[in-house]
């Protein structure tokens, strides 16, 4: 499985990662993957990588050993990255993007 062809160049994935799932629900794209290294590394490397890419923070939370939570928006777009490990050396990272996040009021 590969990435879709128009996905974006501004969003972190971490190198020799392996994807295992592409969706799109709702305007909300969902991509699935996995790495090789430990979770504080990953999620180091996660949240400096979307810093260098012009994203700006807006949440962290991690629960180790269960997993950790990362948020971003750079102008409409939010970035939700979930990590949780799935073996000794082997983390899941969802990437969750939404192209715009504005509420439409009804």
């Amino acid at each position: 499985m590969s990435l879709p062809d128009d996905f974006p160049a501004d969003l972190y994935l971490p190198p020799g990662y392996d994807v295992r799932s592409v969706m799109e629900v709702d305007g909300t794209r969902v991509v699935g993957v996995q790495a090789r290294g430990d979770m504080a590394t990953l999620f180091a490397d996660a949240r400096a990588g979307m810093h260098g890419l012009g994203w700006r923070q807006t949440l962290a939370l991690q629960r180790a050993p269960d997993g950790a939570m990362l948020s971003f928006e750079k102008g409409p777009r939010a970035a939700v990255l979930w990590l949780r490990p799935v073996a000794a050396d082997t983390v899941q990272l969802q990437l969750q993007l939404r192209e715009d996040m504005r509420v439409v009021a009804r």
